[in-house]
């Protein structure tokens, strides 16, 4: 009987203030950062996160997207959307049956804007992948 409760006296968790896996009263950047922050980079990584955690997988988890591959995602995700506006604006145009030279005067009016509109993205897309190493230093 006494092997027995030497056994679950070893197995006992020190509850107390003392131990560090259960009480952390500072947060410290060098171990620590926020998932939240990374949602901007990558959808769900906080579930993804905790999925991983729980498989106790031995495969490794990207926390963070490459830049470069971030920025062509984001960017052909910005023409895809811009095309898509294009005719969006451009067919009622096309449903007024106007003549050749306006419509063409119509159709460089519209990508004037868009170009402008492509050229505004594009800046953001590049603010956007350089905070990606600074999500760990925050």
């Amino acid at each position: 009987m006494n092997e027995i409760l030497n056994k679950y006296k070893a197995r006992l968790i020190n509850i107390s203030s003392r131990n560090r896996s259960l009480v952390m009263r500072k947060i410290y950047k060098k171990n620590s950062f926020d998932l939240f922050t990374l949602n901007k980079f990558e959808k769900n990584i906080d579930k993804k996160v905790v999925d991983f955690l729980t498989s106790r997988s031995l495969d490794k988890l990207r926390l963070l997207p490459s830049q470069v591959k971030y920025e062509e995602e984001l960017v052909s995700k910005y023409k895809k959307e811009l095309e898509s506006k294009f005719w969006r604006e451009l067919n009622p145009y096309l449903e007024m049956m106007l003549s050749k030279e306006e419509l063409e005067s119509k159709k460089t009016e519209i990508k004037a804007n868009l170009d402008k509109e492509f050229e505004e993205n594009l800046v953001k897309v590049k603010k956007q992948a350089e905070e990606i190493p600074k999500v760990f230093s925050q």
